[in-house]
C-alpha cells in the first residue's frame, strides 16, 4: 500500500538557489484553493518525533478521579486531559532544513524515525517518552524542505541515508532561471487554482488507483531499472526509486481526476524522477556509504599515504586488517589505486585518490 504523501527537499546555492521563492509562487496558488489548510497546517521548526506527532495527536485521556460519586461497579472511568486534532493532515514545510539535520543526530532523537512511519503510512505514529505519551491515528504527513548542498554534505549522517530516511526523499536541485531586478510578481492563476481544487475534491474519498493495462506493461518494463543497484551514498539515497515513482503517477492520474494510472501518468512521473535521481547523484555522487571508506577517499584526495598514515588516522579505533579490507574494497570500485615510491633506503607503497 502506498499513500500520496511525499518528503521533496530542494538544494541550492544559499542566495543564488531561490529556494525560498519557489515555494512562495506554489504557496500563493495553493492559498487560493485552500486558505485554511494553508494558514493551520503548515508548520516548520521540526525537532523530536513527539512534536511533530503533537501537532495533529489523538486526543489524551486520564483515569477520573474517584469521589463520592464514583462508579459503584468499580469500573474506570476516564475523562478528557488533552483534546485532540480532528485533521490529521500535516504538510511541513522546513526552509531552514540545515538546523532540522543537526537535530537528527543528537542521541536518543526520535524525528527519523517518526518521518520514516509517516512516510510509509503506519496507521499508528507512537511516542512513549516519559514526558509525552502522544499518538496520532490516520496522520497524513508531507514534507518540503530548504538546504544548501554543503550544510546537507556537512550534516546529513550517512547513517540517516542508510537508514532509509535519505531514500525516501526526493532530492531536487535548484537555480534561479533569470534575473529579475524589479522582484517579479505572482500571478493569480485562477483557472489553475480551479482546476487543482477540483483535483482535491476527487482525491478527498481516498480512491484506490489502479494502473490502466498498458501502463502495467510500461510498469514491467522500467521496475527492473528502477530497482537496480547503485553504488556509494548516490545509491543508498535513490534506493526506493520504485516506490517514489509510484506516488508520482498517482499524483499525476488524481490531478487528471481519474482513479486509472494512465501510460502518460507514469512518464511524467519517471521524468519527475530521472531529474531527482540526476540530482541525487549531484548532490551525493562520490560519497562513499561507509564512514571508513569516505574518510579515507577525502584524505587521499589531498595527499597520498602510506598504510602506516592511514592507520593513524583513525587512532587506533579501526583495526588494520579492517583497514586494509576498506582499501581493498576502494580499489576494487576504481576510486583509490597503490603505487610504489622508492626513497634512498626503501621503496614505500602509497595509496593515491583515483575518481
Amino acid at each position: 500500500r502506498h499513500g500520496i504523501n511525499l518528503f521533496a527537499v530542494l538544494t541550492g546555492a544559499t542566495s543564488g538557489g531561490r529556494k525560498g521563492t519557489s515555494w512562495a509562487a506554489v504557496g500563493s496558488l495553493f492559498q487560493q484553493v485552500d486558505s485554511d489548510f494553508m494558514e493551520a497546517k503548515t508548520p516548520g521548526g521540526l525537532s523530536t518525533g513527539e512534536g511533530l506527532i503533537w501537532a495533529i495527536r489523538d486526543p489524551i485521556y486520564r483515569p477520573k478521579k474517584r469521589g463520592k460519586d464514583s462508579n459503584p461497579d468499580g469500573e474506570l472511568e476516564m475523562e478528557l486531559e488533552v483534546p485532540g486534532v480532528d485533521d490529521k493532515r500535516l504538510l511541513v514545510i522546513e526552509t531552514e532544513l540545515g538546523q532540522t539535520l543537526q537535530v537528527l543526530k543528537r542521541e536518543g532523537n526520535t524525528l527519523s524515525a517518526i518521518l520514516r512511519q509517516a512516510y510509509d503510512g503506519k496507521e499508528c505514529l507512537q511516542s512513549l517518552t516519559k514526558a509525552v505519551k502522544g499518538q496520532s491515528t490516520g496522520a497524513h504527513i508531507a514534507l518540503i524542505g530548504h538546504v544548501t548542498r554543503e550544510e546537507l554534505l556537512q550534516n546529513f549522517a550517512s547513517v540517516e541515508i542508510l537508514n532509509g530516511l535519505g531514500n525516501r526523499i526526493l532530492w531536487v536541485c535548484v537555480r534561479k532561471s533569470k534575473d529579475l531586478p524589479e522582484g517579479g510578481r505572482t500571478p493569480e492563476l485562477p483557472e489553475l487554482a480551479g482546476k487543482v481544487a477540483m483535483a482535491l475534491q476527487f482525491a478527498s474519498p481516498g480512491p484506490e488507483i489502479a494502473r490502466a493495462e498498458a501502463t502495467a506493461r510500461l510498469w514491467a518494463k522500467v521496475y527492473p531499472a528502477l530497482n537496480a543497484e547503485r553504488g556509494g551514498l548516490w545509491g543508498a539515497a535513490t534506493a526506493r526509486a520504485a516506490a517514489n515513482v509510484a506516488r508520482l503517477s498517482v499524483i499525476y492520474a488524481l490531478l487528471d481526476c481519474t482513479d486509472t494510472i494512465r501510460p502518460d501518468h507514469l512518464k511524467a512521473a519517471l521524468a519527475v524522477w530521472q531529474y531527482c535521481e540526476a540530482s541525487a547523484r549531484f548532490v551525493f555522487g562520490g560519497q562513499e556509504s561507509d564512514p571508513v571508506q569516505q574518510k579515507i577517499v577525502d584524505k587521499l584526495k589531498t595527499k597520498p599515504l602510506t598504510q602506516t598514515e592511514i592507520n593513524d588516522l583513525f587512532g587506533g579505533h579501526v583495526s588494520t586488517s579492517k583497514l586494509r579490507e576498506k582499501l581493498e574494497m576502494l580499489s576494487a570500485k576504481g576510486r583509490i589505486g597503490c603505487r610504489d615510491e622508492k626513497t634512498k633506503t626503501r621503496t614505500k607503497k602509497k595509496w593515491y585518490f583515483v575518481k
